[in-house]
């Protein structure tokens, strides 16, 4: 069976689903659907795409033809978790990787916005649910629709320097490519390049690079909310009992009671006190990747 050998590691909420969407349209890639099988993070395997084994694993990537050399995947919580780029490493040594990084203050506002959108955070004031992570660590304040109460933990989920300084333990830097996102928004045809020759294939002409992912809120809260309730179960069970299956019911509500919405500005004084939490860990990217990162840490 085609094994991967290209791997988007994260981290969440750094242009990922950007870059994995412009890669997949290359004739020389093959990047799996789903985007995210987390097959590696066993932690939270089976909440994205249910591949408990590695036949099932790889059986994502069978579609892949004899021209298409590079196989991957992007899982954005393997850079995350703690045990995931090893069993990566064990599954294929040789594999490359790509890691995407952003001020980790940005990165965990955006990462609490978009667990609201999915419905496991039930907390919308980034502050307040910032302020719960110690009580939710034994299990407290958490909404019964969380999926991954760990995903909760913001500041851990942020803390760039520790993930990518355990990366680097792992894999040698020469199969490592790192992308900011600044330069990645600024420039996405430039980083683009860049990540083609690091993989070693031919540009392919792209010209067109879309915004992809922006950040999104629900028109009605709690009908954002059905996917994850008994209510939704009901409805795809009724569907297959009577033969509609192809009737989109929930999918077009869905999209109907999605809009794109700019984050608030956080507090100022809130925002001074992500900065300096954050410092030791933007001075860990510093030293590692030899980069001037002092405007991450104003």
């Amino acid at each position: 069976m085609i094994k991967p050998n290209f791997f988007i590691v994260g981290a969440p909420k750094c242009g990922t689903s950007a870059l994995m969407t412009y890669l997949s349209s290359h004739p020389k890639v093959f990047m799996s659907s789903p985007k995210e099988p987390h097959y590696f993070a066993e932690e939270v395997r089976g909440h994205f795409y249910p591949a408990n084994s590695q036949m099932e694993y790889l059986a994502l990537f069978k579609d892949a033809s004899s021209q298409q050399t590079i196989i991957g995947e992007s899982s954005v919580l393997y850079l995350f978790f703690e045990n995931a780029i090893q069993r990566i490493y064990d599954f294929n040594s040789d594999a490359k990787l790509v890691v995407m990084l952003r001020n980790p203050v940005d990165l965990a506002y955006s990462w609490h916005s978009q667990a609201v959108y999915n419905s496991d955070e039930n907390i919308e004031d980034f502050e307040t649910a910032w302020n719960l992570q110690e009580s939710r660590k034994n299990g407290k304040n958490i909404s019964k629709l969380s999926r991954m109460p760990i995903t909760l933990q913001y500041n851990a989920i942020a803390s760039l320097g520790s993930q990518v300084e355990r990366l680097l333990s792992i894999y040698p830097k020469e199969q490592v490519h790192f992308i900011f996102l600044e330069s990645f928004n600024e420039n996405p045809q430039k980083e683009y390049q860049k990540v083609l020759n690091f993989l070693n294939i031919a540009d392919d002409g792209k010209m067109d690079f879309p915004i992809v992912n922006q950040n999104k809120t629900h028109k009605i809260k709690k009908l954002g909310s059905l996917n994850r309730t008994n209510f939704a179960k009901n409805v795809r069970s009724i569907k297959n009992r009577f033969g509609f299956k192809n009737v989109a019911l929930m999918a077009n509500v869905n999209r109907w009671n999605v809009i794109e919405e700019k984050r608030k500005p956080l507090r100022a004084e809130f925002r001074a006190d992500l900065v300096e939490n954050f410092n030791p860990q933007v001075e860990i990217l510093e030293k590692i990747l030899e980069k001037d990162l002092s405007h991450w840490k104003k």
